[in-house]
């Protein structure tokens, strides 16, 4: 079962400062191009920031996987679940 999740934004940016990716961990360096997204999740407000290759990982990976949630480094750079 899914968790109760709303997003609210979802855009491709250059990220000014270094940011953790929220699927693999990796580090998404200053001036690279990620994925950022904000959403609701059970209530709480999430933001995060993902490498490219690392969103369409997750876009790719079983529904299941990503209902259940995931902790960042819980997956390889760019690897679905």
């Amino acid at each position: 079962m899914c968790l109760s999740f709303r997003e609210l934004r979802n855009v491709e940016v250059v990220v000014r400062k270094d940011h953790t990716c929220g699927w693999c961990a990796e580090t998404i360096p200053r001036l690279s191009t990620a994925r950022y997204r904000v959403y609701v999740l059970d209530g709480e407000l999430t933001r995060d920031w993902m490498h490219l290759e690392c969103f369409d990982a997750m876009a790719d990976s079983d529904r299941e996987v990503v209902c259940e949630g995931w902790m960042a480094g819980d997956f390889e750079r760019g690897v679905a679940a």
